[in-house]
């Protein structure tokens, strides 16, 4: 199976504060969506892993990081940051 990860970032200049969605797709198709997380940099990852292993494609809990477990599966990862809070 193959997993994909896009996460977008917004940085909300009023606060001060940066915030992502991710979007997972398996195989080619949406599994999950999770909208506005507060997080910056690869934080996005993170949201992610944690949505893999609530929907089960991740049995793990151990001390791994994001991208040590992202490593084991076949996935891929890319992000984009946003200008506008709607575009996450």
């Amino acid at each position: 199976m193959s997993i994909h990860i896009s996460g977008r970032r917004w940085f909300n200049k009023n606060e001060g504060n940066t915030y992502h969605s991710v979007t997972i797709f398996a195989d080619g198709k949406q599994i999950a969506y999770v909208p506005y997380v507060y997080g910056y940099d690869d934080q996005y990852l993170q949201t992610a892993v944690d949505k893999l292993k609530e929907l089960g494609y991740i049995d793990y809990n151990g001390p791994f990081s994001a991208l040590n477990l992202l490593g084991l599966l076949d996935a891929s990862w890319d992000s984009v940051d946003v200008a506008r809070k709607k575009d996450l």
